[in-house]
């Protein structure tokens, strides 16, 4: 996929794309800058996939699971994970293996949990308060 642009407002139609391309890849890791939109992105997807739950990063708690439409979607967020913490990076990738949806907030941050990953897609500004971009990157 090419770099686009979008709004947050946007968000529904796109996460409704990727969702759909998570049918064959589904553990999908997402980097890109505090507030550049992986966590909004995240929920949109969720609700694409029939989930009903609020989400929200999982900063402190580092994972989270969702449930809903006969579906189980894991939110990792790696940004407080250090790539020395070797168990908590083992059951991270425990984790990631017994799930068919899979986000991974900060994939960017643990080389070890990013090689478990199907895709990656970077967020980034673009200046104006409610523009960003997405990016397929791998």
């Amino acid at each position: 996929m090419n770099k686009e642009k979008y709004c947050l407002r946007e968000l529904d139609g796109l996460a409704s794309r990727y969702a759909k391309k998570m049918e064959s890849r589904g553990r999908v890791g997402l980097v890109g800058a505090l507030g550049a939109g992986k966590t909004k992105f995240t929920a949109a997807l969720a609700k694409t996939l029939g989930i009903k739950d609020v989400v929200s990063s999982p900063t402190f708690t580092i994972m989270q699971t969702y449930k809903g439409a006969g579906r189980k979607l894991l939110h990792i967020d790696l940004y407080r994970v250090h790539p020395e913490d070797r168990e908590t990076i083992d059951q991270i990738i425990e984790e990631i293996a017994k799930h068919r949806y899979v986000i991974v907030e900060w994939a960017d941050k643990v080389r070890k949990v990013y090689k478990k990953l199907d895709f990656i897609v970077k967020f980034s500004h673009l200046g104006k308060e409610n523009e960003r971009s997405i990016e397929e990157v791998g």
